[in-house]
């Protein structure tokens, strides 16, 4: 079935900062749509697609499904994507092919299809701060972060005339994700928490960042990588003392 109402893509749509977004978008009229590689209840309208999108197959049958259902897409927001600890020195080449195929691969795939799909619209990439700095603590998925940030920029210049492409670059958002990341210690959290010049963020507020700049009043921002960091970058980088 095919309507007028716009359409929002949420990949790593049941992800704290996913799911955060797709009530959002929900409660301002989009119909949504998040895929995931588990899928779990909603408390608001949304369609629900499960894939593993390091699969480039799995991603091509996602935007085969949006186009039958709906024929058109108009925000893009990938919101997936895994970290990892491992140290430089210590990582294998399946470290590096897991983080890169999840955090790169499938972003640069699933922009690839809206750009084929959309014909107007925006895209928005989940970067972090350790792409703009260096994070020793995280060597993979800082670079995972930091290429986001670069294809960001590549599809806005080649792009920019019909599709805006911008990033947000997160900070520490209190999410199972960042949990995970730190090996769900309490003591590194709370002294994280307490480090950190604005705390850290909720994924409502991340949320609130994302919708605001796929909004008209964004109209004008393009290859933009949007700092959302609580001043973090600015401050220092890595894991805090433990």
């Amino acid at each position: 079935m095919k309507n007028d109402k716009r359409v929002v893509l949420i990949t790593g749509g049941f992800g704290g900062i996913g799911f955060s977004t797709g009530k959002m978008f929900s409660r301002n009229g989009y119909q949504v749509v998040l895929a995931d590689t588990q899928i779990k209840k909603t408390h608001f309208n949304a369609n629900t697609f499960l894939c593993d999108l390091r699969d480039v197959g799995d991603i091509t049958r996602l935007f085969g499904f949006i186009k039958e259902k709906f024929g058109r897409l108009d925000v893009l927001v990938t919101a997936h994507g895994v970290h990892s600890s491992v140290k430089s020195t210590q990582a294998t080449e399946t470290d590096f092919n897991e983080v890169l195929d999840a955090n790169l691969k499938s972003v640069f795939f699933c922009c690839k299809e809206t750009l084929l799909l959309m014909k107007q619209g925006t895209i928005i990439n989940v970067g972090s701060s350790v792409g703009i700095v260096a994070d020793k603590d995280a060597p993979l998925y800082s670079v995972s972060k930091a290429a986001i940030h670069q294809l960001t920029k590549c599809l806005a210049q080649e792009y920019g005339k019909r599709v805006r492409v911008n990033a947000i670059a997160p900070g520490p958002v209190d999410t199972p994700f960042l949990r995970g990341a730190f090996k769900n210690n309490k003591k590194v959290i709370a002294n994280y928490r307490r480090k950190a010049l604005r705390g850290i963020a909720t994924p409502e507020e991340v949320a609130q960042m994302i919708y605001f700049m796929a909004s008209d009043s964004c109209k004008f921002m393009n290859g933009a990588i949007v700092s959302f960091d609580g001043g973090e970058s600015i401050l220092y980088t890595g894991e805090p003392a433990k």
